[in-house]
């Protein structure tokens, strides 16, 4: 196993558990078990806690572009100075700093993206609920 450098914490899910390297009792109680259902959502919860716990400087890995606007939403509201978000695989592969994107749109505009991101997951949700699908129906897309 690699070790970090000194500061840098690595977290993630594995099922319902939540691993950490190097370990740290401390803040493993506080998210594990975690059944958040949504990938995108359980990131930023994760966020979240490492805010809490001190971080200022966050890299989260995905290839789901909803991470992309709920990290841009987030860095105004976790008061996060880095919020880098490495986004893609091989030659679609992107680091996006979602801190400088809230800090270009300011925010007002990150409020109206949370709102517009959170009436996406609302009908995606009653969709699910009716066994509906998203064919012929808006949804929020970022573009890049």
């Amino acid at each position: 196993m690699q070790h970090l450098a000194d500061g840098k914490q690595l977290v993630t899910t594995v099922g319902d558990d939540v691993l950490y390297n190097p370990p740290d009792g401390s803040i493993n109680a506080a998210l594990s078990p975690c059944t958040q259902e949504e990938a995108d959502t359980r990131m930023l919860l994760h966020t979240a806690d490492a805010v809490r716990q001190g971080c200022k400087k966050i890299v989260l890995r995905t290839v789901d572009i909803d991470v992309v606007a709920l990290s841009v939403v987030a860095v105004p509201r976790l008061h996060l100075e880095h919020q880098w978000v490495a986004y893609g695989t091989d030659q679609y592969f992107k680091c996006i700093p979602a801190h400088e994107i809230a800090a270009s749109i300011g925010r007002e505009r990150t409020t109206c993206l949370c709102s517009m991101l959170t009436q996406d997951a609302i009908l995606f949700h009653h969709l699910q609920q009716e066994g509906g699908s998203w064919h012929g129906r808006p949804r929020v897309h970022l573009m890049m």
